[in-house]
């Protein structure tokens, strides 16, 4: 191609300020400007292609919006547009891209202008495999220069698990391993251990449980490990360590009370890791991680945040296949030590870590809040906030507004689990991903509903384990409305919810999409006065669910809902463009299946539309929520 042909009008060839950011134009057309031969827009394209889900297209952008990373002339941040209910959780792909090696040494030009090689780098080689000598002395070099410089990286306590594994070294580490007390280990011994953070996903793993546990102290061959702890094991010898912590074989699996103890204390397990392994790349345990490939959205690896204090650097530096420490990134660091503020940024962190921790498979539903146990007493030591399954009292009502961002026209949305797990206002009460409203999207929020108090009971002694209850009592408006199951000519459906009898012709200003937590039934309920009413409830599958993967009949969505009333708690509203346009903010509500005169989450619900449309204003459709609702209730969410 010659150099001096004129710059794509679409991705401007990935040249431009690196402070700056691009925004493109639709997919297909920069898939046009590919067959017309930019080489760019080709690029672009096969990255996203290579990078989405097999087979979903929902996950291949509309429109792509390029940002330069500051300070970074290689990297490159890709974000995806979409619909809103997916791009509150959609996070971005940062790409970053390497010219051939050998180019500076021939004395050519870079082989793609915009994009130079560094050649700070100490090895600008894209080493094949992981597993050569070369990549772990690199690693090794890396661990050195930050146990040389950064004092504040260390663990910042001796304390060890109660088990670990003894791999040896790898000189003389040979085919076994065995389980040892860190009790038996001498006193004021100066040892460190690796941890491992993986999916155990639906392959067979050895467990440890309490008829093997004398056998495995006694030791057992690696090649009886699944493919992933086997590669932790070479892992931890090759660089020079001896002890590797796994869960699954340093908790005793089938003692509840080990799992309640040793879950509670995986924050200090991870924090206090000399380094810990994400085996990111493999969906499952039998997959391992020793190979030649990328991490895709189907993992989940336990505990993968870096507020654990796990081997990445804590003042800000990262680690990438080909190069020494980057420069600092401090936007880790605190920027203020009011409580408040402090308090604030972990409730945004914690966000975060629940939509990742959602994203990924869990084997076993019951497991969500004790996977999370310790991450959680972390957090509430910052905070000082009371812990209520999986969220926290002092970040209501923000914490309560949550989505399922499963979509149900594409038979994803899932059924409620059969066994309790939390509270139906929690997001751990279903198996599905969800994502936080953005705080963007709440600034300008007038509230109109205010939370008077909750609280959890756990089950067992871990006060951040599993719960046996747990309730909400909210006081605001609550407008009751009818819920439908809705079909378009194309076979898309959707639950929607309806103000009958509404002054207003506008259909947005009377119908509005329900997103679901689940997919929902009619039954009948006792209200708070003992009367039999007609209400809806999230469907629990006919047999024990606990996957997040189990699929759903569509015809289901028409065979268990029939123009039933729910209840909309009034949340929030805001007026844009000088009081022209509103949105209002709704959690939809059903009678409690067990607990009569009480209410269950169904989802969320907002509406948007321009007052001129429907011939009144801001204060004219409040008058009508209201009219609707009567006088403000107190009620109990469970």
């Amino acid at each position: 191609m010659p150099i001096s042909r004129q710059k794509c009008r679409n991705c401007r060839d990935l040249q431009f300020p690196a402070i700056g950011q691009l925004p493109c134009p639709l997919r297909e057309l920069v898939e046009a400007s590919a067959a017309q031969g930019c080489r760019y827009c080709k690029l672009l394209i096969q990255v996203e292609d290579h990078f989405a889900s097999a087979g979903d297209d929902e996950n291949r952008s509309s429109a792509f919006f390029l940002r330069r990373v500051q300070g970074k002339e290689a990297d490159y941040r890709v974000a995806h547009s979409g619909r809103f209910r997916r791009s509150i959780g959609q996070e971005d792909c940062v790409i970053q891209f390497f010219t051939p090696e050998g180019v500076y040494i021939t004395g050519l030009p870079p082989a793609w202008p915009g994009i130079p090689q560094d050649v700070s780098r100490l090895d600008p080689q894209l080493l094949e495999s992981p597993q050569t000598p070369e990549a772990y002395e690199f690693i090794r070099s890396c661990l050195r220069e930050c146990d040389a410089k950064h004092p504040g990286c260390k663990p910042s306590s001796q304390e060890m698990p109660t088990r670990l594994l003894d791999v040896g070294h790898e000189d003389k580490g040979g085919g076994q391993i065995r389980l040892v007390e860190s009790t038996s280990l001498p006193v004021g011994h100066t040892e460190t251990y690796v941890a491992l953070s993986y999916c155990w996903g639906k392959g067979k793993t050895l467990k440890l449980v309490a008829n093997n546990m004398d056998a495995m102290k006694m030791g057992l061959p690696v090649s009886s490990l699944p493919k992933t702890l086997q590669d932790a094991v070479t892992v931890t010898r090759s660089l020079n360590q001896r002890y590797l912590w796994i869960d699954a074989l340093c908790i005793i699996q089938d003692s509840r009370a080990d799992w309640e103890v040793e879950s509670s204390r995986m924050a200090s397990v991870y924090r206090n890791a000399y380094v810990t392994v994400i085996a990111a790349t493999a969906a499952d345990v039998s997959e391992g991680f020793l190979s030649r490939h990328y991490p895709t959205t189907n993992t989940w690896y336990k505990e993968p945040s870096t507020r654990n204090g796990h081997r990445r650097c804590q003042c800000g530096k990262d680690v990438d296949e080909t190069a020494a420490l980057d420069e600092p990134d401090h936007s880790d660091a605190p920027l203020s030590t009011d409580p408040n503020t402090i308090a604030a940024k972990e409730f945004k962190e914690w966000a975060t870590t629940v939509e990742e921790y959602s994203s990924r498979l869990l084997t076993v539903s019951l497991d969500k809040l004790p996977a999370l146990s310790g991450l959680a007493s972390v957090s509430q030591q910052r905070t000082n906030s009371q812990y209520i399954a999986g969220l926290w009292k002092d970040n209501l009502p923000l914490d309560i507004l949550w989505q399922n961002l499963d979509d149900y026209d594409d038979a994803s949305l899932t059924y409620a689990p059969e066994d309790y797990i939390a509270p139906s206002f929690s997001w751990a009460s279903i198996t599905a991903k969800v994502s936080f409203m953005d705080e963007v999207l709440l600034e300008d929020m007038i509230w109109q509903s205010v939370v008077e108090d909750a609280s959890s009971t756990p089950e067992g002694k871990d006060p951040f384990g599993r719960v046996k209850d747990g309730w909400l009592q909210v006081r605001g408006y609550m407008p009751t409305a009818t819920l439908h199951a809705v079909e378009n000519s194309d076979g898309n459906f959707w639950y929607e919810v309806e103000f009958e009898d509404s002054p207003f012709d506008e259909e947005d200003a009377n119908k509005f999409q329900l997103i679901p937590d689940t997919v929902l039934e009619e039954f009948d309920a006792t209200d708070e006065h003992g009367n039999i009413e007609r209400s809806v409830r999230r469907l629990r599958s006919p047999t024990t669910c606990t996957s997040p993967t189990t699929k759903i009949d569509h015809s289901l969505l028409f065979r268990t809902v029939f123009d039933t009333p729910v209840h909309l708690l009034f949340v929030a509203y805001r007026t844009q463009w000088n009081d022209s346009k509103g949105e209002f903010l709704f959690l939809v509500l059903g009678l409690s299946a067990d607990k009569p005169g009480r209410y269950e989450r169904l989802g969320i619900a907002t509406c948007s539309f321009d007052f001129g449309v429907i011939g009144t204003d801001s204060e004219g459709y409040l008058a009508f929520l209201r009219s609707r609702a009567g006088e403000e209730k107190s009620i109990i969410i469970v």
